[in-house]
C-alpha cells in the first residue's frame, strides 16, 4: 500500500476533483427544482478546495498532507452528495403535494368563486 512515488494518491486526486465539480454543478442546476438544494453548494466548494490541494501536496512530496486532503475531499464530497440527494427527493415530494393541493384549490375556486 505504501507507494513512494505517490502515483496512487495522484489518481485519487483527479477522481475527487471530478466528483467535487460534478456535485457542485448538479447542486447549481437542482436549485431550479428546489431552492433548498443551494445547501449542497458550500460543501461542494469545500470539496473542490480539498481536491485541488491533493496534487500540490503530492508534487511537494508530502504524502501525509495528500492523505489529509483526500480525507477532507472525501468527507465534504459525501456531505454535498447527501444533501443534494436529500434536497432533490424533498423537492420531488413537495412538488407532488403541491400538485395535489393545487387541484383542491382549483375545485374550491370553482365551487365558491373568487
Amino acid at each position: 500500500m505504501n507507494d513512494p512515488s505517490g502515483t496512487a494518491l495522484q489518481r485519487n486526486g483527479g477522481l475527487y476533483l471530478a466528483w467535487s465539480i460534478t456535485v457542485t454543478a448538479l447542486a447549481l442546476i437542482a436549485v431550479c427544482l428546489n431552492c433548498l438544494s443551494i445547501l449542497a453548494i458550500p460543501p461542494g466548494i469545500v470539496g473542490i478546495v480539498f481536491s485541488a490541494k491533493i496534487n500540490g501536496e503530492i508534487d511537494r512530496g508530502n504524502a501525509e498532507g495528500a492523505r489529509k486532503a483526500i480525507g477532507g475531499a472525501k468527507l465534504w464530497n459525501w456531505i454535498a452528495t447527501g444533501i443534494l440527494i436529500a434536497m432533490i427527493l424533498l423537492g420531488i415530494v413537495l412538488f407532488a403535494f403541491m400538485g395535489a393541493s393545487m387541484g383542491e384549490y382549483q375545485q374550491y375556486i370553482e365551487k365558491y368563486g373568487r
